[in-house]
């Protein structure tokens, strides 16, 4: 919709006369919009020289201070495979408003950006005339086993709208490397040492990295006994 009507151009002072009128009509909506300018710029008059104030500008401000949008994400978590290539979180306008939307927001969240994934850059817009925008995760799918991790957006204080209801996403990254788990085992089956030796070490190895802490338990059996004859690491490792 027009914001204003206008007398139209040129206008004329008719002979005898010193002065006539440029009539601005303001559309008075229901809108919320941010203050704007009509600025009138004097061309070269016919019959008359310029004065010094040749720019008129008319400053319509905004009515509509109290009828601010509110805007949200539109859920407020999803779960997908690590594979899945993208995520998208969408943050919705309750109406449309005439100004630009901004909303800015923090991760936080098990996943690491970069090494486990990259997202659109805080703060995004919802442009004028628009409901909605969206935040893109991009997933990097590696073959590294770990465990479900997560990508949690939490929305900071809108310019131009009233947070919502739904102001945390919480995007989970389900693995899809569940049969690439690393196999663990002792490194020796056997050692012996003096009794003089101070400590033994048994070492625990994989055989490849793992994304996820991996536990290992162990019981004790044998003819050495435990506390009298030697301490040791308490399990699990």
């Amino acid at each position: 919709a027009k914001d204003y009507t206008i007398t139209t151009s040129p206008i004329t002072i008719p002979a005898g006369s010193l002065s006539a009128n440029i009539t601005i009509t303001v559309n008075n909506d229901a809108l919320f919009e941010l203050d704007e300018t009509v600025i009138i710029t004097m061309d070269t008059p016919t019959n008359a020289n310029q004065g010094a104030i040749t720019i008129h500008t008319a400053t319509i401000t905004d009515d509509d201070s109290g009828n601010k949008p509110t805007v949200a994400f539109t859920l407020s978590s999803q779960s997908k495979a690590e594979n899945i290539g993208t995520m998208t979180v969408t943050a919705e306008l309750n109406k449309t408003s005439g100004a630009d939307v901004s909303v800015p927001f923090t991760l936080s969240g098990t996943a690491t950006e970069v090494s486990d994934y990259t997202i659109t850059p805080s703060p995004i817009t919802i442009t004028a005339g628009s409901l909605s925008a969206n935040i893109t995760i991009t997933v990097n799918n590696d073959a590294l086993f770990e465990l479900d991790e997560t990508v949690i957006i939490t929305m900071g204080t809108p310019t131009n709208a009233n947070k919502g209801a739904i102001d945390v996403h919480t995007a989970t990254i389900t693995d899809d490397d569940s049969g690439n788990k690393p196999t663990v085992s002792f490194t020796s089956s056997n050692q012996s040492s003096p009794e003089n030796i101070g400590t033994m070490i048994v070492t625990v190895e994989l055989d490849k990295v793992s994304g996820a802490d991996v536990s290992v338990a162990f019981t004790l059996s044998g003819t050495a006994t435990e506390v009298s004859d030697y301490t040791i690491t308490p399990s699990p490792i």
